[in-house]
């Protein structure tokens, strides 16, 4: 099904979104899991890009599922972080 839906899909809207779509045709042992880290930088620059209406919508939901769970740290660890972040309008 996979190949089915990359040839089909690739001359709708080309070969990397339809890679992209076709993905989830594959089993799940062949997706790909990652574990990643970052420094409160990184991070930043993680949200500035990929938390924007420009981002492709699969990976805006992960960075605003990220930064969910960092703002609801317990005990609040990057609270004067984040609010300084919402000043100067890095995030919503």
């Amino acid at each position: 099904m996979y190949h089915e839906c990359l040839d089909e899909l690739e001359p709708l809207v080309g070969r990397k979104r339809a890679k992209e779509s076709a993905r989830f045709f594959k089993t799940y042992n062949s997706k790909i899991q990652a574990d990643v880290s970052f420094n409160m930088r990184s991070f930043a620059n993680f949200q500035k890009l990929r938390n924007s209406e420009h981002a492709q919508v699969e990976i805006r939901h992960i960075a605003e599922e990220m930064l969910a769970l960092v703002i609801n740290l317990e005990n609040k660890p990057f609270q004067h972080t984040i609010a300084a972040w919402e000043e100067s309008g890095l995030i919503n």
